[in-house]
């Protein structure tokens, strides 16, 4: 599991620094909630919105 958090991170790091319309300036970045995390993993995994 933690080899697939380090990936999913990565993954988001790329997409945000390769946006070509721009995004947020990274800034001092708070360490997620356990819950948060967990449905944006089922998100991912889904392809589904949370409900």
């Amino acid at each position: 599991m933690p080899e697939l958090f380090l990936a999913m991170d990565a993954k988001l790091e790329w997409t945000h620094m390769t946006n070509p319309f721009g995004g947020k300036p990274g800034g001092k970045k708070e360490k997620p909630k356990p819950s948060t995390v967990a449905a944006k993993l089922r998100q991912a995994l889904t392809g589904r919105q949370a409900a």
